[in-house]
């Protein structure tokens, strides 16, 4: 290697354009000598005097990056020009980045859209990738999904990671080609085989949902760990996950709360509102408030909804309501359901907004819409109450029923009351008995009583002491006043 050196030093001393550009390249590199930026300028600065084109965009990225000589943009974007003209691809590509980002010379992005297809038309890797972007976000041009994929097709083939990761995502949603799944996992494994990291998360996706290839958790994993490692951060918040649910590792809160902090920090929103939770519960680490509220703002200033009403709730808790109030309405209006039932309750009582049963009623109408489950009880009580919107027991009922059969019990207990007088149903005490009963028989006290109530009286069932007193003592032994005076009169 030593002699090679020599050998080229001497034919460059003697004047050799050629040998310049290549012991400039030495001197860059470190081939058979210590890296020396300085020498290297020297060098490719000689080869250019000489009408060396490679070796002036050369020089022209040691004034862009400040190699060797202070960082000179405008020089560095004239070397390129200069090399461009001259027919140079890599020039062309470099003088078309510094034309889209106004570095050395005005911005002018039509036009770099131009120096880029002179560089693609000789098939240079970066601009054709580049284009690739460009038509597909419609920068500098108008958005062509066909023309994006047609170019990323061209550098893929060359073996470009990113452009194969584009094309494996043009395939997998259908964008500037047919769907397809099986492409979709080729082209992507191509680019993840080489480190590519986004690459590497999509293939695992789509291993762990079976799009395009079996599902696979084992192989699922192992991408996303090659990911995770190379610093995807949706890597490792979906790897977070599969350590949090023990999903086909060992289960390990630490290791979850460890993957989610680099992606948290990282600005990964959905990691940033799992870190929150682990500081909320000490899971993975020790419960601290002050964390968990910084780590769910975090992630509630970029969208995150489920963020924003924990936030919000944070804040209710501590009764600062209107910020309250601020979080969950930013959280409806993704239509996050817990969100409207929150501030349904917040209207309901005038916690920090004004007090407004209309309006409270509509956000828990439109929480029961989503499923809120809190909401219809919320809406039901108002319903069969009637204090403070107009009684309506038939609304009631249908929301009690439609409760009662996802498991409520006090919606079972309830609707056994509308039954027993005859609100919004017809009267019916065998049908109160046996929705008392479900409800009973979960550990629901007001029910327990009910039951043992028309155990005594012999209301839609047999009478019978015996079971009136066991019904009415467990109740009693739950709390509930009206068994304990009704236990002392039997």
């Amino acid at each position: 290697m030593e002699n090679e050196f020599e050998s080229l030093l001497q034919a460059a001393q003697g004047g050799d354009m050629e040998s310049m550009a290549q012991l400039g390249n030495a001197y860059y590199f470190g081939n058979g000598v210590a890296v020396d930026y300085g020498k290297a300028m020297e060098w490719w600065s000689k080869a250019v005097e000489l009408g060396h084109t490679d070796a002036l965009t050369n020089v022209g990225y040691l004034y862009e990056s400040g190699k060797g000589v202070a960082v000179n943009k405008k020089k560095a974007a004239e070397c390129y020009s200069v090399a461009g003209a001259m027919g140079y691809a890599r020039a062309q590509s470099n003088y078309a980045f510094m034309l889209e980002n106004g570095y050395g010379t005005e911005k002018n992005v039509a036009l770099a859209i131009e120096w880029y297809k002179k560089a693609a038309e000789q098939g240079q890797t970066r601009a054709l990738r580049t284009l690739g972007f460009r038509y597909q976000d419609g920068v500098g041009t108008a958005c062509d999904y066909e023309k994006a994929f047609e170019y990323w097709k061209q550098a893929a083939e060359q073996g470009d990671a990113t452009s194969q990761r584009a094309i494996g995502y043009c395939y997998e949603f259908g964008q500037g080609v047919e769907k397809d799944f099986n492409e979709a996992v080729a082209w992507y494994t191509r680019a993840a085989e080489q480190g590519e990291a986004i690459a590497q998360t999509n293939l695992a996706f789509l291993y762990e949902q079976g799009n395009g290839v079996a599902a696979d958790r084992a192989q699922a994993l192992y991408w996303y760990e090659q990911a995770a490692k190379n610093g995807n951060a949706r890597a490792q918040r979906r790897l977070g996950f599969f350590y949090q649910d023990g999903n086909g590792v060992t289960q390990d809160y630490e290791k979850a709360f460890a993957l989610w902090t680099q992606a948290a920090e990282a600005g990964e929103m959905v990691a940033q509102r799992a870190l929150g939770y682990c500081y909320e519960k000490g899971q993975g680490v020790l419960p601290d408030r002050k964390k968990a509220e910084y780590w769910y703002e975090q992630a509630a200033r970029q969208g995150e909804e489920t963020a924003q009403v924990n936030l919000g709730f944070f804040y209710e808790e501590e009764k600062e309501y209107e910020k309250a109030a601020g979080w969950y309405l930013a959280a409806f209006k993704s239509g996050n359901a817990r969100a409207a039932c929150n501030l349904g309750y917040l209207y309901e009582f005038g916690l920090g907004v004004p007090k407004d049963v209309s309006r409270a009623v509509e956000f828990y109408k439109s929480a029961a819409q989503k499923g809120s489950n809190t909401a219809k009880m919320n809406l039901a009580n108002l319903y069969y109450d009637g204090e403070k919107i107009a009684q309506d027991y038939q609304a009631a009922v249908r929301l009690y029923a439609e409760l009662m059969k996802e498991g409520d019990l006090v919606a079972a207990n309830m609707l056994g009351e509308c039954y027993y007088y005859g609100r919004g149903v017809e009267k019916d005490e065998r049908n109160a008995v046996r929705c008392y009963e479900i409800a009973a028989k979960h550990g629901n006290a007001s029910a327990q009583y009910n039951l043992g109530y028309c155990y005594y009286s012999g209301d839609g069932i047999s009478k019978n002491v015996y079971l009136a007193k066991s019904w009415l003592e467990k109740a009693a032994a739950q709390g509930n006043q009206n068994a304990i005076k009704l236990l002392n009169k039997i």
